[in-house]
């Protein structure tokens, strides 16, 4: 459509005046112009619009296009949902093998920090960070630090 266009475009930006269109460049002005007519509706039939008109024969066609792309879209969509849970696990991976570090360093100072990260809403998450001195009696906390920092951005 868009080379139709252009197409069209370059024979009228040189327009000579003194002139008189030749019957070639009459027959080319025609022929851009019924392309042109003809790509505006079949992007019409595409978006559900005038279809009134049309066979049985060209409704299962145009159905059979648009099923097609349908079937583009959402394997796109898909492999993009599946890339997406990829990257959130292997971050998991690595925030579990940060903690695990965490828990190894504050295993010989005798304080064993608890990191517990939740989504809020989409974006946002509260970071709470408490540091326990006596791993057995979760209840009784030394210190409790609550952070409002943004979610991380995945790659």
């Amino acid at each position: 459509m868009q080379q139709v266009i252009k197409r069209h475009s370059l024979q009228s930006d040189y327009p000579e005046k003194s002139r008189q269109p030749s019957f070639d460049e009459l027959q080319r002005h025609a022929l851009l112009t019924r392309e042109i007519a003809e790509k505006t509706m079949e992007i019409r039939h595409l978006k559900g619009e005038k279809l009134e008109n049309l066979s049985l024969e060209e409704l299962k066609r145009l159905e059979k296009m648009i099923e097609t792309g349908l079937e583009r879209v959402i394997e796109t969509k898909d492999n993009k949902f599946i890339h997406e849970i990829d990257s959130l696990k292997r971050k998991g991976v690595l925030l579990s093998e940060e903690n695990k570090h965490l828990q190894q360093m504050a295993g010989t100072s005798g304080v064993v920090p608890i990191i517990d990260v939740e989504i809020l809403e989409q974006g946002e998450s509260c970071e709470s960070i408490t540091a326990i001195s006596n791993p057995e009696d979760l209840d009784s906390s030394d210190t409790t630090l609550k952070l409002g920092l943004p979610f991380p951005e995945s790659s």
